[in-house]
């Protein structure tokens, strides 16, 4: 009779543990999954922003129809802002319900923006010269910029 009720015991404990795993591991892995996504979203735009501010920068310190290309892929909606006062560029990714924006320094700004960029990969193309602002055409974005005849500024 003892080592009935003791089998009976343990089995009744591993059915409780079974169960209680059953629910709480979900709530441990997705939390967790979903914060991996969301550094990975936040790693991807940094990368993006600094990227685009390094191309930037170069062109503006170029002569006139200096050009740059690079790729940028974002796997969720972003947006982009460059801005004039101070001079700097932003890309903005929602994470958690909110915009979270990653930001650099431009030697030279100029204040436009592209709102609601869809997920994927863009071809990037900086050009100095021309009139200047954003620009998205399928799956490439263009930046004109122009120290010359532009109403930028300088961060010098």
């Amino acid at each position: 009779m003892r080592g009935q009720s003791s089998a009976e015991f343990m089995i009744i404990i591993a059915a409780f543990l079974v169960v209680l795993a059953s629910f709480t591991v979900p709530q441990i892995i997705n939390p967790a999954r979903s914060t991996s996504r969301d550094v990975k979203l936040a790693s991807q735009a940094r990368f993006a922003c600094d990227e685009i501010t390094n191309a930037m920068n170069g062109i503006s310190a170029s002569g006139t129809g200096a050009v740059d290309s690079l790729e940028v892929s974002i796997p969720d909606n972003w947006s982009m802002v460059i801005e004039k006062n101070p001079t700097r560029m932003k890309i903005g990714v929602q994470i958690d319900g909110e915009t979270v924006w990653m930001e650099d320094n431009l030697v030279y700004g100029f204040d436009d923006s592209l709102r609601d960029i869809p997920p994927g990969s863009y071809v990037v193309i900086v050009e100095r010269g021309g009139e200047e602002g954003i620009q998205k055409s399928g799956d490439r974005i263009y930046i004109n910029i122009n120290p010359i005849q532009g109403g930028g500024e300088w961060r010098y």
